[in-house]
This record gives structure tokens, C-alpha cells and sequence, in this order.
């Protein structure tokens, strides 16, 4: 009997399977190659971060100063000859900044930031493009609107323009004054991006009052989080590991946190240096609707790391801490030179810490948006129990901006400079 033997158009059919499958599998297996090295060397620069921090207190108890630095804190194989790293306080936070050599293992990749949020970005990224420590993977087309599952949170994508308003309103957020014309400036006008996501909850998938724990993408299939409207709104009397987020690209965090009641929110790993809306971003943080009592609620959840804020682009302060009841509101490295709106920003706190970047040079004292008795002016109104640096009384009766400054002899104000 014969043998069968192949014939030539058989050939080259197998030939040009092969040859598709090589052009579907080959890119998908670099990216999870270049993952992996990302994920390595965000995990040594964690770890070294992690270790100063330990020699500090070790150092602290010990009095010896043993120098801290990274050849010091961790012994690196090979792999990492030549890398380039450094790891320094920042705002005192320990920060590692590692960077691969232009040959080795690591080329092209380089990652900085601190034990929980860690940053990193390869050079063949496409402008506009990002990665970041926890990126992620939409097998879908890529199109404005498409929307993620990750997790408890949901991803919709922003394909070339922005508006605070359309997401405000899908995740309940809303103002009286949503007319988007009323001030140029203020009114999250339609931004042109080169493509990023929001996040917020999946609600209602995701009840309430449960905990929040899965990891946040930090970018999807390379384009970042720009959005994080009304993220956590309404969430109750829960934890939420804010470990993995990434907001080093996040433009908008107006209602982020609308009424939400999180134990122990700790923001001191939040990069807001490119945030220009933090409007009502902590409105009536703590208060809840006790279902048992048929009424509202409000409980002192402590905000953690505001002290490590840079709010230097940001435009939009209006009600951001309206409703927040604390004993104190550190606002110190709040650099508020290009703010507009501070209508009723601050909260309740007998005493607010800030700095002299603290200015109201850029408000906007015409702005009238509802032709009623409002304006984007920051004014101190009776704010219960809080007293300036210096004593001067700023409970019973209402300030206006000229006493959004320390307290000081001849200088009267109602903030207090940070010991």
C-alpha cells in the first residue's frame, strides 16, 4: 500500500498557518515577556523602599546611621548590572527611583515611587501610551464607551474627548449648578485626550457596604486611568485596599470619595500632580444612611496623607471637604495658585493646617453661575470650634478669604502653620 505523502498546495497551506499563528502569538508573547521584567523590577524597587523604611526605625533605635541606600538595603543578582538606583525621602515617604541599563535584562524599563505605589514606563511605548504596575488587558475593540470588568470596579473608555459632567451623572453625582457653561474654566469643558479610562465601583454588581479589594489597573491595554468620578460614592462602612492605585495620570477626581464612609482611607501614596478637579472630592466624607435608625448618620473617618497633596494644577476645589467633620484638616502642601472655585471647600475641623502656598490669587470673585447668592469666593463661614494659630475666632463669626492665611501676630487668619 502506498504511503500518502503531502502535496505542494498542502505545504504551503501549513505554511501559512503557521505563519499567521507566529503573527498572533509572537507580539502577545513579548508584552508578557516585557510584563514580567516590569513586574520585577516594580517588585525590587517595593522591596528596597520597604527595607529603608525598616532602617530608619533600626537606625532610630540603634543610633549607629548606618547609610541607607539601595546596595545597602537589598543584595541584586546579575540581572541588575548596571542599573541605575536611588532611594531618598520624599515628603516623607522613602522613594526608590531604579532604572535598567541601555543593554541589560531591565533596558528601557524604569520604575519610582514608594512600598505601595509604584510607578514604571518602558521607552517603546507610543506617545500617550503607559503602563504602570498593574496594567491590564481588554480583548475587546478599543472604541469610546467600551466598558472593562476588572474585578469590583468598572473601566469605560475615553477614546479622544472628556467630560466631567457625563460621568458625574451616571455614577449619581450631581450639583445644582451642572449648567457646563458657567464658567469657561470651571466647567470641565470637553478636554481632547489620546485615550484613557475611567473607573468607578461596578455598581450594582458591588453592594454598598462590602469591602474593596481588588487590584486596580493601572492602565489598560497601555492606556491610562484619567478618570475617577464619583469612584467610591455612597460606599458604607467598609475597607478599601487603596495599595494598588495608580492616579499618576488621573485629570479628574471630582466626587471620588461623595459620601462615603471608609475606615481608615489612607491617600498617601495618591500622585494628584496632573488632578486639575477635586471638586466635592470629600463631600460629606463619613456621612451614611443608618437603615436601622431610618436616618443620616455621620462618623470621624480620618483622612490619611493629605499632607502629601500636590493640588498645583488643580482649578476646582468647590465643596471638596463640605460636610467632612474632623478635629483637624491638614492642608499643607496644598499649593492652591491656580484654584478658581473654593466655594464652601472646607469642612469642619477646629483646626486646618496649611502653608503660604495656601493663596487665593487665581479665585474668581464675578463667578455666578445660578444667578443667586453664590459665587466661587472661599469664605470661612462659622465653621464650628475652628480657632487660627494665633486664636483668632473663626466660629462665630464668618471670614472671608482674606483669612485663608496662618494666624499671626498683626495677620489675623484662621489657619495654623504646621509644627
Amino acid at each position: 500500500m502506498k504511503k500518502k505523502s503531502f502535496r505542494l498546495v498542502e505545504l504551503l497551506s501549513g505554511i501559512v498557518i503557521l505563519a499567521v499563528i507566529v503573527v498572533i502569538a509572537v507580539p502577545q508573547i513579548s508584552k508578557v515577556i516585557k510584563q514580567t521584567k516590569i513586574n520585577s523590577l516594580a517588585s525590587t524597587a517595593k522591596l528596597i523602599a520597604a527595607k529603608a523604611e525598616e532602617k530608619e526605625v533600626e537606625n532610630q533605635a540603634t543610633e549607629l546611621n548606618e547609610p541607607i541606600n539601595c546596595t545597602s538595603l537589598v543584595k541584586l543578582d546579575d540581572d541588575y548590572d548596571g542599573t541605575s538606583c536611588t532611594i531618598e525621602k520624599i515628603n516623607g515617604v522613602w522613594t526608590t527611583t531604579i532604572s535598567g541599563s541601555s543593554t541589560g535584562k531591565f533596558a528601557g524599563i524604569s520604575c519610582s515611587g514608594t512600598k505601595s505605589n509604584m510607578v514604571c514606563t518602558s521607552n517603546d511605548l507610543a506617545p500617550g501610551e503607559y503602563l504602570g504596575a498593574h496594567p491590564c488587558t481588554y480583548e475587546g475593540e478599543l472604541v469610546d464607551g467600551a466598558t472593562y470588568v476588572y474585578g469590583q470596579y468598572k473601566y469605560t473608555y475615553i477614546a479622544s474627548t472628556y467630560n466631567t459632567w457625563e460621568f458625574a451623572s451616571n455614577t449619581g453625582v450631581t450639583w445644582d449648578d451642572t449648567n457646563p457653561d458657567y464658567h469657561p474654566s470651571m466647567a470641565s469643558p470637553t478636554r481632547t485626550t489620546t485615550g484613557g479610562w475611567h473607573v468607578e465601583v461596578n455598581r450594582p454588581t458591588v453592594p454598598y457596604n462590602s469591602d474593596i479589594t481588588s487590584t486596580i489597573c493601572s492602565s489598560i491595554n497601555n492606556k491610562p486611568i484619567i478618570s475617577m468620578v464619583g469612584m467610591y460614592k455612597d460606599i458604607e462602612n467598609v475597607n478599601v485596599d487603596l495599595s494598588t492605585i495608580d492616579t499618576s495620570n488621573v485629570i479628574d477626581m471630582t466626587g471620588m470619595f461623595w459620601q462615603a464612609v471608609i475606615h481608615n482611607l489612607d491617600a498617601s501614596n495618591f500622585d494628584t500632580s496632573n488632578v486639575e478637579s477635586m471638586k466635592s472630592m470629600f463631600y460629606q466624607f463619613g456621612l451614611y444612611y443608618n437603615h436601622d435608625l431610618d436616618k443620616w448618620e455621620s462618623l470621624e473617618e480620618e483622612i490619611i496623607g493629605l499632607d502629601h497633596f500636590n493640588t498645583a494644577k488643580v482649578i476646582n476645589m468647590n465643596n471638596m471637604f463640605n460636610g467632612y467633620k474632623a478635629e483637624t484638616l491638614d492642608l499643607s502642601s496644598f499649593d492652591t495658585s491656580s484654584v478658581i472655585d473654593f466655594d464652601a471647600m472646607l469642612g469642619t475641623a477646629n483646626t486646618i493646617y496649611a502653608s503660604d502656598a495656601f493663596v487665593t490669587t487665581s479665585m474668581d470673585v464675578n463667578c455666578n453661575p445660578r444667578g443667586e447668592a453664590y459665587s466661587c469666593t472661599l469664605y470661612i463661614g462659622k465653621i464650628a470650634g475652628l480657632v487660627g494659630g494665633n486664636g483668632t475666632d473663626c466660629h462665630s463669626v464668618t471670614r472671608d478669604s482674606t483669612y485663608a492665611r496662618i494666624d499671626a501676630p498683626g495677620q489675623p487668619g484662621c489657619f495654623t502653620a504646621k509644627p
